[in-house]
């Protein structure tokens, strides 16, 4: 994908004067490999701020809660067919994994308020920073890009897992 990204940039001509991401090796990679592919020579600059919210913490905290709320469930997340295995149920936790973040007020990793935070103040941050008349390209994952969609269409927090499940990380 991150190849095919940089063709298409490479074929309109486009060019950035800087291409930021976070610091998943997956959203490096992307960078590295965009801006290679279309023969972009400046810097990739890493940023906390273009990270994805932490989905591992998420899993350990909320995949045993939802567990716990039925033999259904119990089976859809830890039997032989889990929840990845089928688009429909992997909707259904993911859905619910968000819920649970959402609404918890005392997370113990970064919350659902602090992630939506980070995104805007990084967001805005590449405005201010004079990047308004700039190109800034950012190599990040579904979660910022929702966030971002949910501002810029002033949509509720409630469709941040519907969202990230059509932007898929492919934005």
């Amino acid at each position: 994908q991150a190849a095919k990204v940089g063709e298409f940039f490479k074929h309109c001509s486009m060019d950035f004067d800087q291409v930021l991401h976070g610091e998943m090796s997956r959203q490096t990679d992307t960078a590295k490999i965009i801006a290679e592919t279309m023969g972009h020579r400046a810097e990739l600059v890493q940023h906390k701020g273009a990270d994805e919210f932490d989905s591992e913490n998420l899993l350990k905290a909320y995949l045993p809660v939802l567990a716990s709320r039925s033999d259904e469930y119990r089976e859809m997340i830890y039997g032989d067919n889990n929840w990845f295995k089928s688009d429909r149920n992997f909707k259904r936790v993911f859905n619910d994994l968000i819920e649970l973040w959402q609404q918890d007020e005392n997370c113990s990793f970064e919350s659902w308020q602090s992630f939506r935070s980070r995104v805007m103040v990084f967001l805005n941050q590449i405005v201010e920073d004079g990047h308004s008349n700039r190109r800034v390209l950012i190599a990040t994952s579904g979660g910022l890009i929702s966030v971002a969609l949910m501002s810029l269409l002033s949509l509720q927090d409630e469709l941040f897992s519907k969202i990230n499940l059509t932007v898929n990380n492919a934005s």
